[in-house]
């Protein structure tokens, strides 16, 4: 669906840049799935997926989106918070952020070591060779 719209701006703006064929695969491409993600309306959607900000919702991390992803967005387009987060010390964020995804790859571990005898010795193995 991106594909498509974004050669239809390619050739909106560079005409006979996207060649012919390209444009009729996609084109097609594009019909073909387009049922899938309409609306009762028959509008298509934007998007396949759900937003960022939703996904993360959804995985009950939408506290490191907000402090990591919301904050990186600002400082790469440079609103005017943008601008002035620059200037900011991120160093409690940065280990915020950083502990939070180190926790959640420790759980998942656990819960995958508890389920998997021959990966919780795997686990332990390396546990004892980072201690040394």
């Amino acid at each position: 669906m991106e594909a498509w719209g974004h050669l239809q701006t390619v050739e909106k703006y560079s005409p006979g840049r996207v060649p012919p064929e390209l444009m009729k695969q996609a084109e097609a491409e594009y019909v073909q799935v387009t049922p899938y993600f309409a609306n009762t309306q028959g509008k298509v959607r934007q998007r396949w997926t759900e937003s960022i900000k939703q996904m993360a919702d959804d995985a009950g991390l939408l506290n490191i989106y907000e402090v990591a992803y919301g904050t990186a967005s600002e400082l790469h387009h440079m609103p005017f918070s943008g601008v002035i987060s620059h200037e900011l010390n991120w160093v409690k964020e940065a280990l915020f952020v950083a502990h939070g995804a180190l926790l959640g790859t420790v759980v998942t571990l656990c819960r995958v070591a508890h389920a998997q005898a021959d990966f919780r010795s795997r686990l332990s193995a390396a546990i004892a060779n980072f201690s040394c």
